[in-house]
């Protein structure tokens, strides 16, 4: 048996779908640009609920409009094809109307989030060699060299008239780009991956069968729109005739994320592995009305999954639970696993069958297939490969290349290990470099090390990932120092906040005299992984321990457990230590069953154990319950 998964078709098909396609000619195929799909989406359903965000519902007639009026303004800018427009906007009904701008403009868009520190936003804008940027006066970014275009300042659109076409249409080919992702690279710069039409229009097909992409659907845009999941959400809903919905612009919304589920009754979801065990933990019948649910980004819980199936089947429901696979590099999700079909006695869900118009392939070093039990490297081809690293030949030569089994196409080198089994399909088996998850968010060490070192105070860092009892991740920083220091844990921590995104910093800094190095002389990591768990922030201190009350025993044991750390003091900051706000939601359930009652939003505004545990022995002392009324 070979591990060719599958083989690509060429391009998308026709599809029965009412809603993509729509207001083409008969017999004709569905246009192969994304806008072109929206645009004909609106023409046929021009009442159909479109988007629900804070400013309401509105309908596909209407969101085509108003993307028509910016694109106009736009285009008046010189904004056109091949162009890089900026984005530096929250997650809002604006972001996605600028986004359909953008592409009916015929140029590709550049999430710029608003929480990234200045020096990455500013890399992004001139390593793209971005045109122009749309944001609001009140958050201008970082971003010198390029005209803006303000919100504020966009022409106010006549109700009664169309917005004023081009003098000459805007003429592009599916090859052209759609928008660009940014990537966490080895070298220490981050990478802008090129997605073009074509991709984009595959991953979200009718014809793919893993989601229901159809109209009557409702996709929730939940992931940050620097993140390649964000694309799925947005062109898998407006351009098949779904509703998107927007919930607040707060990427942390995790306490409010039940009740968005519920009351918008969303359909379709693609969330981590980590979400998903949040969610199912805390609140299952959250997901009840969520009959598509793809989790991907870290090896998925065959318990959860058995519970999350076993509870839908007792309801009498179709939900469906798939195991998802795909990098960025090849335009986000490029395999689907139904968990239904897993063995009771198996605990690691393969990667699942290629989706249509992509080639998965477990290769050996010399690109030919492994045979059943062995490793190999897994290779990407077909639709879902994107044009590479924008402005990085040399990068994009390296992990681009040619695709033997493909007359003059080109095939992704992932970097990701995997083992052919005996029905054909791949089990992930870890990576050939040092990339990894963190909260599903892909990091290259190297790039988070690099920031580490740049600190004029450190002469030698690594970067490892460590999971606790729980399965949180977190980052540790080991360094050398160049000049010691008490502060120094704090001085690195400040100097990597100013470059790195939140996801990507370590959340504790241990210093070392020298690196521990193997026989080779290359640095021991797994000796770096067993002190991680051992030791404790070296600049920080631990605080005061002493003789805790059982409230402050209670949750210092549940904090060390989640957040990997041998001992929690008083004084110690649950942030500080590496948590989240997925892991405050896992605080707060673990306390709950412990009997210490606590809510998320005081985990957020007590982040110190010592206030934290004042309030709440303040509150059961005054007879209050979680929400400061009369309790019994």
């Amino acid at each position: 048996m070979t591990a060719d998964v599958s083989t690509p078709s060429p391009s998308p098909s026709p599809s029965p779908n009412p809603g993509a396609g729509a207001g083409v000619g008969a017999g004709e195929p569905p246009p192969l640009l994304l806008h072109e799909r929206f645009a004909a989406v609106a023409r046929a359903l021009p009442d159909a609920p479109a988007m629900t965000s804070r400013e309401g519902t509105v309908g596909y007639a209407a969101l085509a409009r108003r993307a028509r009026h910016r694109a106009a303004w736009l285009r008046a800018a010189g904004v056109g094809p091949e162009a890089i427009v900026g984005i530096h906007l929250d997650r809002s009904a604006e972001a996605v109307v600028t986004m359909l701008a953008v592409l009916r403009a015929g140029a590709a868009y550049l999430p710029l989030p608003l929480d990234y520190p200045a020096a990455r936003l500013a890399l992004m804008a001139r390593e793209s060699r971005m045109l122009t940027v749309v944001a609001r006066k009140e958050a201008p970014g970082p971003f010198t060299d390029v005209a803006a275009l303000f919100l504020e300042e966009e022409p106010a659109a006549d109700p009664t008239t169309e917005p004023a076409e081009p003098p000459e249409p805007v003429v592009i080919h599916p090859d052209n780009l759609a928008y660009l992702v940014y990537t966490s690279g080895s070298s220490g710069a981050p990478k802008p991956v090129g997605v073009t039409h074509r991709g984009a229009v595959n991953l979200v097909d009718p014809r793919q069968d893993y989601v229901d992409f159809r109209p009557g659907e409702t996709f929730l845009q939940l992931a940050p729109l620097a993140f390649d999941v964000a694309a799925f959400e947005i062109w898998g809903a407006l351009t098949n005739g779904a509703r998107l919905v927007v919930p607040a612009p707060s990427y942390q919304a995790v306490e409010e994320l039940p009740d968005v589920l519920v009351q918008e009754r969303v359909t379709t979801m693609l969330i981590t592995t980590t979400l998903f065990n949040v969610l199912w933990d805390a609140r299952p019948e959250a997901l009840d009305s969520v009959r598509r649910l793809i989790v991907g980004g870290s090896v998925m819980s065959a318990d959860r999954a058995r519970q999350f199936l076993e509870r839908h089947r007792r309801r009498g429901a179709d939900n469906r639970l798939i195991n998802g696979y795909g990098p960025s590099e090849a335009t986000t999700l490029d395999s689907a696993y139904s968990m239904e079909t897993l063995p009771e006695d198996e605990d690691n869900p393969p990667l699942g069958t290629a989706i249509d118009g992509v080639s998965l392939r477990l290769l050996n070093e010399r690109l030919r297939p492994v045979r059943t039990g062995e490793e190999g490297q897994i290779f990407i081809g077909g639709t879902a490969v994107t044009r590479g690293y924008l402005h990085r030949p040399g990068a994009t030569s390296l992990r681009f290349v040619p695709d033997p089994y493909a007359v003059g196409a080109r095939m992704y080198a992932t970097g990701d290990k995997g083992r052919l089994r005996r029905d054909g399909l791949i089990e992930f088996t870890g990576r050939f470099d040092d990339q990894v998850k963190v909260r599903g968010y892909r990091v290259e060490l190297g790039e988070v090390e690099a920031a580490v070192r740049d600190h004029a105070r450190v002469r030698d860092a690594a970067v490892v990932l460590v999971r606790g009892d729980s399965g949180a991740e977190r980052l540790v920083a080991h360094l050398v120092p160049r000049t010691p220091g008490a502060d120094l844990a704090a001085a690195v921590a400040a100097h990597v906040a100013d470059v790195l995104p939140e996801f990507m910093r370590p959340a504790s800094y241990v210093h070392h005299e020298v690196m521990p190095r193997g026989l080779t002389g290359k640095i021991d990591r797994e000796a770096l992984v067993r002190l991680s768990v051992r030791a404790r922030d070296s600049g920080g201190g631990t605080g005061s321990v002493g003789r805790m009350s059982r409230t402050e025993a209670v949750l210092a044991g549940i904090w060390a457990e989640l957040l990997g750390v041998e001992e929690v003091g008083r004084d110690d900051d649950f942030f500080d230590l590496g948590g989240d706000s997925l892991l405050a939601v896992h605080a707060v359930l673990k306390a709950e069953e412990r009997g210490v009652p606590v809510t998320l939003a005081q985990v957020f505004t007590r982040t110190g154990l010592g206030e934290l545990c004042e309030e709440l022995e303040r509150n059961e002392a005054a007879g209050t319950g979680r929400e400061g009324t009369p309790s019994g």
